[in-house]
């Protein structure tokens, strides 16, 4: 498991992966990473997704709509280049690919592993804003993802980042720093 997130008002539970060896299958690890659907009401697991064909991991995950999520990953299969970052959307019902989008970055600092697989970015997620956004970094710059059409608007560069939480229009940042607070951002629905 890599990230979970609730779907349908807590109907359904999806959880992100990353690929590893599968123990029911000769410890062989699956070609790509995938989304698991379980259903709570009937306790078991509804459906498969995969976002990104021959992906390491799903990435972060979270609703921004009734069944529908937005992820954020990396480009496919290794291949020894540095990986673009990559933005999806998926309908957790009938389990279509509503979009992907690369973005013109890595997510990360490392050209392998995304930095949220590395326990030291505790401060990584994917976090509502009070503009109706989605708020994450990109490496060390804080961003905001319109749910509506998956465009990036950069706010800035924080260093060092620290986990994004909001109090009205007032940003605080958590982590290894002292606490910070970035008053009124001035952004609203």
């Amino acid at each position: 498991m890599q990230w979970i997130a609730a779907a349908r008002q807590g109907e359904l539970i999806v959880i992100s992966t990353t690929k590893a060896a599968d123990e029911l299958n000769n410890n062989q690890a699956p070609e790509e990473a995938r989304l698991f659907v379980y259903d709570v009401s009937a306790q078991k697991v509804v459906r498969e997704i995969v976002p990104v064909a021959r992906a390491r991991t799903t990435g972060m995950i979270i609703e921004v709509a009734p069944a529908r999520l937005l992820g954020l990953t990396v480009t496919g299969a290794a291949s020894g280049k540095p990986e673009s970052g990559l933005l999806y959307g998926v309908d957790v019902t009938s389990g279509e690919v509503l979009f992907r989008k690369v973005l013109p970055c890595a997510v990360s600092t490392d050209n392998y592993w995304p930095h949220w697989v590395d326990p030291s970015y505790e401060y990584l997620g994917l976090v509502h804003g009070p503009d109706g956004f989605i708020w994450t970094y990109l490496k060390n710059v804080l961003v905001r993802v319109d749910p509506k059409d998956a465009n990036v608007h950069i706010v800035g560069k924080i260093e060092p980042p620290g986990y994004p939480t909001f109090a009205g229009n007032d940003l605080y940042l958590s982590g290894p720093e002292q606490l910070r607070r970035i008053r009124d951002l001035g952004v609203r629905k």
